[in-house]
């Protein structure tokens, strides 16, 4: 199912032993496109702090009572890395994937792919009993666009970004711009941003499309731009987004075949094939 980032950030967290906070932002790895932390708001709790929660080992949100429950105490929230607004968030010590709530198994797991999402059994039971682990997890996205533009910044590890900063980036075509960055639709069972959605502004009437981190062929986050491999053509003929009805996979067939794409869950069954 997809989630749009608007709905995730109104969700509380619940830990093993009582609620934390609420989410405030997500963190995501702009190589694979995968949310790997969320930044939770703890308010009151613990002095209004904003720490970082691995995405790994949690289960979906339950949309009951709009909660995602995370598989850790309360104490070791607190013992969680905190966030300095006033530092760029590619500029913190933010440990990884593991070493936040695992550290006994930090560095042991590579980027989850569709078969060994966060959620499932195989990655739980891979953070349990490190002999059920995989040879090797493969990337969610092995053809994922990296820092085209700025691979010392890759190299450094500087591949966080937050999913509030992203918006209203400008998104241009081959033949000029499109529009800008109003929203993200992340997979809730594996946390995948599976695709991010334009406002077309003044130059078609304000409609609204859904483009695949997979088209980009080029970034600069410096400029807050995502140049994307299509033209304003085939954007205009598009299907247009509504955010009140189902992103389903039917709809999703009609996206990928538009743009002549092979969809991503066409490699669901074999993980590193890309997509």
């Amino acid at each position: 199912m997809l989630r749009s980032v608007k709905a995730l950030e109104k969700c509380a967290i619940r830990a093993t032993d009582g609620n934390v906070g609420q989410v405030g932002d997500l963190l995501f790895d702009d190589l694979a496109w995968v949310i790997r932390y969320l930044v939770v708001d703890t308010g009151t709790w613990h002095a209004g702090r904003k720490v970082l929660i691995s995405t790994l080992g949690m289960r979906r949100p339950n949309w009951t009572d709009n909660s995602i429950a995370v598989p850790i105490s309360k104490n070791q929230v607190r013992e969680s890395s905190d966030i300095d607004a006033r530092k760029p968030l590619t500029r913190q010590r933010v440990p990884s994937r593991l070493e936040q709530h695992y550290p006994e198994r930090a560095g042991s797991l590579q980027a989850w792919g569709g078969n060994y999402a966060p959620c499932s059994d195989v990655m739980l039971s891979a953070i349990a009993d490190p002999s059920t682990e995989p040879d090797s997890f493969q990337s969610v996205r092995p053809g994922s666009p990296a820092l085209r533009n700025d691979s010392k910044m890759a190299a450094d590890g500087a591949h966080l970004r937050s999913c509030n900063v992203v918006m209203n980036s400008l998104v241009t075509a081959a033949d000029g711009d499109i529009g800008r960055v109003c929203g993200l639709l992340i997979d809730e069972d594996i946390w995948a941003i599976r695709y991010f959605v334009v406002n077309t502004g003044n130059w078609w009437l304000g409609h609204k499309v859904v483009l695949a981190p997979e088209w980009i062929d080029d970034i600069s986050w410096s400029d807050s731009r995502l140049s994307v491999d299509t033209t304003r053509q085939a954007v205009q003929d598009a299907p247009g987004y509504d955010s009140v009805a189902e992103v389903n996979r039917r709809l999703e067939i009609v996206i990928y075949r538009h743009y002549g794409r092979m969809g991503y869950w066409m490699s669901d069954i074999d993980p590193g094939v890309s997509p």
